[in-house]
This record gives structure tokens, sequence and C-alpha cells, in this order.
């Protein structure tokens, strides 16, 4: 399900042309919305159109058998009533052939108003907060099924990720524990000033020079294996091996170098470590003595990916058998045993990925985790991976399938900015498992890609990667 808010007025677009006769299509996804009046728009029509007849279903009843309104525009705007779900269908008529077929039904929207002080589900976040938020669910008390309550992952239930909360809207909330420029989780000595390197996480990245130092704190929520990932902007004038330092309490962790003049724009993996409940971890950068020094975002992530066996999570008892933690690390003996391949999932909706142009949620059977998507019509989605250590890369793709999926989508696997093999897949088949794509040498550190293309009008699912380095 998608969850969304919009700036202001507007709410989207119907998700096809009117024009289009109903067929076979994938399952529509959920708005949820906080603002009368509610506007549906659409497409117009091709060919002679004297008015459009609207039909409104209301809470998932059935449409109408008359239509709710007549209008001569490709708009309907309408007093939306508070915890009440719109979806909207639409057909041209015209003067001489009478109405066409109609179009396929908009995505759900599902209205609670500002001001309403009701909690549906009961999780201590009003309903209001949890839709202006955009994405936990009113209806849900652990919208992201981490098993960590949205009510406990937003503390001060306002519907935003303040410094010191997890996030309520991304799997495993403990898992991304995230501190941006600016916040109150950040410090700093010397000059710091707004950047103009593109790609920022968030409003803004910051630069400096001459020594001044960044430094991004962590209250750490739980005992286990964390993963330190940093980003930054590019800038021709950025240094190319800037120093970080890692410290829980007063310890060195690890220190280590960064390129910042590639890589810009995206979470790029540092290290793996351990730590314990209510240990402060601080992650310090340094200046260069010439250039400027990017300090932008930092995330602490307490899963490299995918979910353990038993209860999925690294408890203080536990300890990892003696392969490398790096490459597993949560997977200890009390859940299932480790493995000697460094293991990164990285599912939609993951900020690992990418897209362009338009991805729904797809009603295909089996997906990688709560959903997969569908795409058409050129839309691309790319999967990002950064090698944790020198090895062999073997690549798998999830897929759901269905009737509409493509027979040859095309597939680029990139590392370094070179690409190292194209695929075509059959989507048709073999859907709901793991499929492996191949295998490749990589250096530690490198950076991959995995690109799907949706060409033409066929549905091509885009759901989750896994990349294994042995």
């Amino acid at each position: 399900m998608i969850k969304g808010r919009f700036g202001t007025v507007v709410v989207f677009l119907l998700a096809l042309s009117v024009m289009l006769l109903a067929g076979s299509q994938e399952a529509h996804s959920v708005i949820y919305w906080n603002e009368s009046p509610l506007t549906f728009r659409w497409s117009a029509a091709t060919g002679t159109v004297n008015n459009y007849e609207v039909y409104i279903s209301k809470n998932g009843a059935a449409y109408p058998a008359t239509a709710s309104a007549s209008v001569t525009g490709t708009s309907y705007t309408f007093s939306a009533q508070d915890e009440t779900s719109y979806a909207l269908k639409v057909r041209a008529v015209s003067q001489t052939d009478g109405p066409g077929p109609f179009s396929d039904p908009s995505q759900v929207v599902m209205v609670f108003l500002h001001g309403t002080a009701s909690d549906t589900d009961g999780d201590g976040v009003p309903n209001t907060a949890e839709t202006t938020s955009g994405c936990s669910s009113p209806y849900d008390t652990d919208s992201d099924d981490d098993g960590i309550p949205d009510g406990v992952e937003d503390a001060n239930h306002n519907g935003r990720v303040d410094a010191g909360e997890t996030d309520p809207c991304e799997a495993g909330a403990v898992n991304d524990l995230i501190c941006d420029n600016g916040s109150s989780c950040s410090s700093y000595t010397g000059s710091w000033w707004v950047s103009g390197g593109e790609e920022p996480y968030g409003q803004s990245s910051l630069y400096g020079k001459s020594g001044s130092t960044y430094s991004w704190r962590f209250q750490i929520p739980q005992s286990g294996n964390y993963q330190l990932s940093m980003w930054w902007t590019e800038f021709y004038s950025r240094p190319t091996a800037a120093p970080v330092t890692l410290r829980c309490g007063s310890t060195v962790v690890d220190t280590f170098s960064v390129n910042q003049q590639e890589d810009g724009g995206q979470w790029n993996w540092l290290s793996s470590f351990q730590a314990s409940q209510g240990q402060t971890c601080t992650v310090t950068i340094q200046a260069a003595p010439s250039g400027s020094t990017c300090a932008d975002a930092v995330k602490l992530s307490s899963a490299f990916g995918g979910t353990a066996c038993g209860n999925g999570s690294v408890d203080a008892a536990e300890e990892c058998d003696g392969n490398d933690d790096d490459a597993c690390p949560n997977l200890c003996q009390a859940d299932c045993t480790c493995s000697d391949a460094a293991r990164t999932i990285c599912d939609n909706g993951d900020s690992c990925t990418s897209f362009t142009k338009v991805w729904q949620v797809s009603g295909g059977v089996r997906p990688y985790g709560d959903e997969a998507l569908y795409g058409k019509w050129g839309a691309t989605y790319t999967w990002d991976f950064r090698a944790p250590r020198a090895g062999n890369l073997n690549v798998y793709m999830w897929w759901t399938e269905y009737a509409s999926r493509c027979t040859d989508c095309p597939v680029t696997l990139e590392c370094g900015g070179r690409v190292l093999d194209n695929f075509t897949l059959n989507q048709q088949e073999n859907g709901g498992k793991w499929n492996w794509l191949g295998g490749y040498p990589v250096q530690q550190g490198q950076s991959c890609s995995v690109t799907i293309e949706a060409e033409g009008g066929e549905s091509t699912c885009a759901d989750a990667v896994m990349f294994e380095v042995e």
C-alpha cells in the first residue's frame, strides 16, 4: 500500500486515460489525505466530448448506477467527510455517440481532516499526524511491521521523525537511525557553510575547510551489530581521502577515509561494528587542509539486509559463529548459522533504490517483503549497492508474476561506472523467488547498481535485488 501526502489542494491524477477500456489491471494503492475539499483530475478524452459523468464510491461500496455528477472539465471537486474513503471513475459523453467506456478506478483516497483528534488504531499518534507523516497508517499500530509500535517510534506523536526518534515508516525503524546536518544530534568546530553540491540528504549539505570538524551523535537503542553509512554531495574541490572517525564512548572503534569526488547523493556503506544499548557513538569528519569537505548525513542500521531466521534479530545473549561478522551481522547462532557470504538485500522503497517516471503497487502474488511495484512506458527502477569487501559478487532478482508482465524485460548491471552485463528476463515465470543473474569480481568499496527498464505497454515488476559477495 502506498501512502502519500501532498502540498496543498489537488490530490492526484487518475491512473489511466478515461478512453482506455477497463481490463485486467493490477491493484491500485491507497493515498491518505487531510484536507477538504477534495479534487480528482483525469486526462482528457480524445474526440468530441460534451461532458464527463462522474461516479464516486464511498468506503468501498459499489459504484452507483447513476452518475454522482456531470462536469464539462477534467476535474471534480467536492467536500470530503472525515474518516471516509473515496474512489472515482468517469466516462466521456459525446452528443452524437452517447457515453463511452468507463475509465479504470482511481486510487482510493482515505480522508482524515485536520483538527480531528481521533486515533483509530489507538497507537497514541492522532490520525491527522499519521496522514501528515506521509506513510504511517491510522489503521495500523505498527505501520512498518518491525515490532515497534508507531507511538513508540514517534515518541512525541507529532507525525515527524525528530532527533532521537526512529522512523515508523521504514521497516525495522531501529534499523535506521539518521542524523542530518543541523539536527540537534550534530555538532561542529570551526566554520561550515551551505554547499552548492547537488542531491543533498534533506534540505542541504554543508562544507568546511582547514581542519574544521563535524560530528553526528547516536544513542544506541539496543545492543547488536550496526552498519555505518554516510551521505555527502560531490564537488570538484572535495577531498579524495576525507578522514572519518567512529567512536563509541571514549573508544575509537574505526577510522577510514572517503573519496567525496564520487558516489555523492546516496548512502555509502563505511563500516560494521558492535555497540551496546545506551552507549553513545559519534561519527566525526575532519575538513582537509585544502579544498572543501562535505558534512551532510550519517545513518546507523542494525541489519545488513533481509530478515534472519528465528526472531530475526541479534539479541544481547547471542554471539555470531566463527565466520566473518561483517558478512552477516544479523544472522547469529541463536537464529541460524552465518555463511561466509556478505549478503545485502535491497527491497523496493528502501533508501538504496531510485526510479524514474511512475511505479505503482502490484497485485502480483508472493512479493519480497510487503509488496512489489510495476511500471510501464519507459519507467526505470534502480537498486544500488556498495561492496563491503573484495570478492565474487552474485546478483539475484525477485519479481512477481502477472499476465501482463514482459517476457524480455531489459536489466543492466553496472559496477564502478562500467556496464558489466545486460540481461533479459521473462517475468511471466519464476516469480516469488530469488533468481540468479550472474557472478562478477568486485573490489572493496566499489559501487554497483542494477537497473530494470519498463518498455512499452507491458507491465514490468520492480521488487527486490540481493547482492552477495563471496
